[in-house]
């Protein structure tokens, strides 16, 4: 958690340098080819018979990757983290069939009350940015359904093949903006490390967690990112948000702690990490 929201704290500092869908492409792409070339994608055998959900797959993994960014260049990191994860909520509570799945709804309901422009009285807060990261999320939950169709098929091969689709996507968008700016060796090098720290590392030691650890436990932790999204913004891009706004964040960590721990109960599956 801290490694990808460090990567988008750095990302969001080079926004004016290499434009918002510029950085956005450069760590798909970065990604894409790390994550190829580790997980050895030219193995595979397609089955084309899947291919749409794999499609599907990296299609949703492009768009929540570029809207996020976009939201992030609006509104504050920690804010549209928390939006963002009412994707993976969403997916949880559509498939539980639990009564009390509704009062984690309720209260990240009552989170997004605190945060919108109609309700909150802080004025800091851009509305186009805030649908950016519904947006976001909606792509995440597509992204999570379509996934675990693609994994019975590809396996641990899937997210390398989603990040190549993601980038086949996102190129024709970002690869003007991207090239077009001032490539210095060091802002090329800040790319490549945005899409190390933002994808390679967090992937692999995700791995590693999901073997070591319960599902509970990883699901449970996973829903603290949105407090460490906060932190970083703070420490790192000198974020400050307003009381209403950290009650927001922490009533949808709540919401999504506690849906989490409602699935393992049901041995639905897991929420899944943001990968790359």
């Amino acid at each position: 958690m801290i490694s990808i929201q460090l990567g988008l704290s750095l990302s969001k500092n080079v926004f004016d340098v290499l434009g918002v869908q510029g950085i956005a492409t450069a760590r798909i792409l970065g990604a894409a080819l790390i994550m190829s070339w580790l997980l050895r994608i030219w193995r595979v055998r397609f089955d084309w018979a899947s291919a749409r959900y794999l499609f599907c797959y990296g299609a949703s993994l492009a768009g929540m990757i570029i809207l996020f960014y976009y939201a992030m260049a609006r509104i504050p990191q920690g804010i549209a983290v928390a939006i963002e994860f009412l994707g993976p909520l969403t997916v949880t509570v559509l498939y539980s069939r639990q009564i009390k799945d509704l009062m984690w709804v309720g209260i990240a309901m009552t989170g997004l009350l605190l945060v919108t422009p109609l309700t909150s009285p802080v004025d800091d807060l851009d509305a186009v940015g805030l649908l950016w990261a519904f947006g976001a999320a909606i792509c995440w939950g597509v992204y999570i359904v379509s996934g675990k169709s693609a994994g019975k098929h590809y396996g641990m091969q899937t997210p390398a093949l989603g990040m190549v689709i993601a980038a086949l996507i996102s190129i024709p968008f970002g690869a003007e903006e991207f090239f077009s700016a001032n490539l210095t060796p060091g802002v090329v090098g800040i790319a490549l490390l945005i899409a190390i720290i933002s994808g390679v590392i967090p992937f692999t030691l995700e791995m590693v967690a999901l073997r070591q650890l319960p599902v509970k436990t990883f699901g449970t932790l996973l829903s603290f990112e949105p407090v460490v999204g906060m932190m970083s913004g703070w420490m790192i891009l000198h974020e400050t948000l307003a009381m209403e706004q950290i009650l927001a964040v922490l009533l949808i960590v709540i919401a999504c702690a506690g849906a989490a721990c409602t699935e393992q109960e049901e041995q639905q599956t897991p929420v899944k990490q943001e990968p790359a």
